[in-house]
């Protein structure tokens, strides 16, 4: 027996879990692990209620399930609860507890296995949790998941915006559900290529129906999900509706082909525009080529009446004629300057001219003009080139 004593006070001493022996709500025994844990000496500890080592928003519930146990109610585990250190500290604990009679009177063994750790995770856990399902409602983009065979486990509250359906019509179902047929088998081909390489999605577009029936389009990104043998065992990601910008994208396809055609028509006009130019500039060469023909031949004419006998008024008249006909020949020219403009060709010289000479020129023109009319003719001014426009005459040196 004193074998066997030494032998379990080895195994509860050498214990990883906290061993405690509570009776009538004092501790009567503590092992090693008690003492370490909770930072008091072994006096000190044996010395205070078991309720002081308890945290006190769990006293109560410590107190309520001590009293269930010893009287047989509760025999073997309670909720996890918190302790005290000497330091104040707390520290989480799984407690199991057994009701025993020591020394004629009713107690209760207790196991308790320090959890804070575990805890620690579970708490980080769930506030990850959290901030993964706040971060996921409150986008825009829909959050989903599938296994292996492409069903959904998972997927925001966006499904029921983008298409209409709630999360719970969407789970269990795959995403060839809601395709459209030809959809469907052109998504399916390059999907099967993806999931056989084990390879992340990136942005796939596909169309898919609503539950009233619209056509909407998702972009597909996602990554497979991978166990500890790196066997795939789905997939997770995100769609981002592009509805909107698929839209716009055709519209601005539209208007580019509209534009291109608008410019098709207005190279189509330009080359209208030069060919009817060029057929003007011949115009203007052919005609001015065959008034040139005629004029010459006045002109001529012109110079061999000069050579035959004329009086004075005669060979006034003639002259005209010829500067008329020699004017007319550089309105021609400049006709014909007009085709050289056109074409990039024409030259600019410089010519010395006399503007009396110039002058007189006119008059001898329009004064044929002028003596059918009812004006009086007189005799010229001295000062030649003077003009005077309230008498309505010019002094040229030949006649007003």
């Amino acid at each position: 027996m004193r074998e066997s004593q030494v032998k379990y006070r080895e195994i509860v001493e050498n214990s990883n879990d906290i061993i405690l022996m509570v009776q009538d709500g004092n501790l009567k025994f503590v092992n090693t692990k008690a003492v370490e844990l909770t930072g008091y000496g072994q006096e000190k500890i044996l010395e205070t209620p078991f309720v002081e080592l308890v945290f006190p928003e769990d006293r109560k519930m410590v107190e309520e399930t001590y009293i269930r146990q010893v009287e047989g109610e509760e025999l073997l585990s309670t909720h996890p609860f918190r302790m005290l250190k000497k330091n104040g500290e707390p520290f989480w604990v799984e407690v199991n507890g057994k009701a025993v009679v020591w020394g004629g009177r009713p107690g209760l063994l207790v196991f308790m296995q320090d959890i804070s750790e575990r805890k620690r995770m579970q708490d980080a856990l769930r506030e990850s949790e959290a901030r993964f399902r706040d971060i996921a409602e409150s986008m825009s983009d829909w959050i989903w998941e599938v296994n292996r065979n492409g069903v959904y486990v998972y997927c925001s509250v966006k499904a029921e915006h983008i298409l209409g359906y709630s999360r719970v019509e969407v789970i269990g179902k795959t995403p060839f559900d809601f395709m459209p047929p030809d959809e469907r088998e052109r998504i399916r081909s390059a999907i099967s290529d993806i999931v056989k390489e084990k390879c992340p999605i990136r942005n796939l577009e596909n169309w898919n129906l609503t539950k009233d029936g619209r056509l909407v389009c998702l972009l597909t990104n996602g990554a497979p999900i991978l166990d500890e043998n790196d066997k795939l065992i789905g997939y997770r990601g995100v769609y981002s509706d592009i509805t909107e910008r698929k839209q716009a994208e055709k519209e601005l396809a539209e208007t580019n082909r509209q534009l291109e055609k608008a410019i098709e028509r207005a190279n189509e006009m330009a080359m209208e525009a030069d060919m009817a130019s060029q057929a003007k500039s011949e115009f203007l060469a052919n005609m001015s080529h065959e008034i040139r023909t005629p004029m010459n031949a006045v002109s001529g004419f012109a110079d061999i009446l000069v050579d035959i006998s004329l009086n004075e008024e005669q060979i006034d008249y003639v002259g005209t004629i010829r500067r008329s006909g020699e004017t007319l020949l550089f309105l021609i020219n400049d006709i014909l300057d007009f085709s050289k403009i056109e074409a990039g060709q024409l030259d600019f010289e410089e010519i010395d001219f006399d503007p009396e000479l110039l002058a007189y020129d006119v008059c001898q023109l329009i004064r044929p003009r002028i003596e059918s009319t009812s004006i009086e003719r007189q005799p010229c001014e001295p000062e030649a080139g003077k003009v005077d426009v309230e008498q309505g005459w010019i002094s040229c040196g030949g006649c007003q």
